[in-house]
């Protein structure tokens, strides 16, 4: 430990270099700065705010508040109350939220934008902002709108509200209500 208050460097190898009431419990993990982070993972990190927690292993949290990195390799930038999930084996493994507010990823190398209540669920799936968008298949993506979801894999909806991509490869670029159903189907 080199500085702040109250911090703990609880195992091997674990560092707390400042800020106030941070721990870093897990082996060679390692907080710099801020308030009551926690960095449990193995190899985990968590470089500022308050109330962050980096829990998988090599998973890491840059800043914000209110941030958990649960998911092995996952990483969270910034924004407040986002969660990089790990369901199951390898769920979440290197997903990562660039910010925003209450997002959420569990598929594997998934990826939030920003926004709120966004998730992405399925594995190689993106959201890339807006609000109560879920893109739940294998590569599918959401690029804005609002409540738009993307189930079918590697489906897409650009924009718009309450559409739903859910045929194989289908996309919806925005509007309202749509919804694709087919392979290759696209609603403009």
């Amino acid at each position: 430990m080199t500085g702040g208050e109250l911090n703990d460097a609880a195992h091997d190898y674990a560092s707390v270099t400042g800020g106030a009431e941070n721990i870093a419990s897990g082996r060679a993990a390692s907080i710099s700065g801020g308030y009551s982070n926690t960095a449990s993972g193995e190899g985990s990190a968590v470089a500022g705010g308050t109330v962050n927690r980096a829990q998988g292993e090599h998973a890491s949290v840059t800043g914000g508040a209110g941030n958990t990195a649960e998911a092995d390799s996952s990483a969270i930038l910034g924004g407040d109350s986002n969660w990089a999930k790990a369901d199951g084996p390898a769920s979440g493994y290197a997903a990562s939220i660039s910010g925003g507010h209450r997002n959420t990823t569990r598929g594997a190398l998934a990826w939030v934008g920003g926004g709120y209540y966004n998730q992405a669920g399925g594995v190689y799936a993106s959201v890339s902002g807006g609000a109560d968008n879920t893109a739940t298949g294998g590569s599918a993506s959401v690029c804005g709108g609002s409540r738009n979801e993307a189930p079918g894999t590697a489906s897409a909806v650009s924009g718009g509200s309450y559409n739903r991509a859910s045929g194989k490869y289908s996309s919806v670029s925005g509007g309202y209500g749509q919804e694709t159903v087919g392979v290759y189907e696209y609603a403009p």
